[in-house]
């Protein structure tokens, strides 16, 4: 990871988002914090994806709070015993944001946070030996497909465990850089 993280800057560098970098991830799948003004944001959004070679989306630390704060107010779904919901958010990466409903999916639940972001509750029942047995073949990357086929778009999908470890490491290096 941190010879793509170098390659990426080195990119960054020759943009037109104001000196912004990457400082920070958080898992392997490129869940990146980058440190930039806001006002860089616009640009960020088409010169990330080029430096990272990769399709992704851009998300304030405010904005992805807020996400975090309305999924965690929905609150998950209590339908029956035995039952563990996972929740996530879905970001659109690529196409244009849809209006449609989102259909519930067996073991799924979707709530639109806003056009372009989707709360999911991930069904997990418990097995005989107290272990969460997962549900869902193909795991976050199976809801994106699902996102996909009902609303258009690329979709990327991350856990609220990886939501918030890319929170806890932008806030890690805001306490470090003196910028909290």
């Amino acid at each position: 990871m941190p010879e793509r993280v170098d390659e990426a800057d080195a990119s960054l560098a020759s943009g037109t988002s104001g000196g912004a970098r990457i400082v920070s991830w958080f898992g392997h799948t490129g869940n990146f914090v980058i440190d930039a003004k806001p006002k860089a944001v616009p640009a960020l959004r088409s010169e990330v994806p080029t430096a990272l070679a990769a399709p992704c989306c851009i998300i304030p630390l405010e904005q992805l709070q807020d996400y975090i704060v309305w999924l965690d107010d929905l609150g998950a779904p209590n339908d029956r015993s035995g039952t563990q919901w996972t929740p996530g958010l879905a970001f659109l990466i690529d196409g244009q944001p849809s209006t449609v409903q989102i259909a519930r999916a067996d073991e799924l639940l979707f709530e639109r946070l806003a056009q372009d972001v989707v709360g999911v509750w991930k069904r997990r029942h418990a097995n005989a030996q107290s272990k969460a047995d997962l549900t869902i073949s193909g795991g976050w990357g199976e809801i994106s497909r699902i996102l996909h086929q009902q609303l258009g778009g690329v979709w990327t999908v991350r856990s609220i465990r990886s939501v918030l470890g890319v929170l806890k490491r932008a806030a890690l290096y805001a306490a470090q850089s003196g910028n909290a």
